[in-house]
């Protein structure tokens, strides 16, 4: 799964969270408990894998510091995703092994 910029961060372990957009009456894109192969761009080996411990929907006015670490801050956040942005925030656990490359995006 493409991860962009936080990949790195995502295969480091420094990164447990991965905020991302979400439309209205549409799935996440990731499913709580499965396994993604960690990538920086769509169609790139894969640098880690991690597994989806858990899963919630969120909306900008429910960011903090914390929850937007891989945008460094909330403020940083909000001027990326928007002031009325759906989210969903992941928590993600970082499997033993890392991914060979050219392996699916999940499992």
């Amino acid at each position: 799964m493409n991860f962009g910029r936080a990949a790195p961060k995502i295969a480091s372990g420094t990164l447990r969270t991965f905020l991302f957009p979400r439309k209205p009456d549409a799935s996440p894109g990731l499913r709580l408990g499965r396994t993604y192969a960690v990538q920086s761009a769509p169609g790139s080996p894969a640098i880690a894998e991690v597994r989806v411990t858990s899963l919630r929907s969120l909306n900008s006015n429910d960011i903090t510091d914390s929850t937007a670490s891989q945008f460094v801050s909330r403020t940083l956040a909000l001027e990326h995703l928007g002031p009325d942005a759906l989210l969903y925030l992941a928590t993600l656990r970082l499997e033993d092994e890392p991914a060979p490359s050219g392996r699916p995006a999940h499992r």
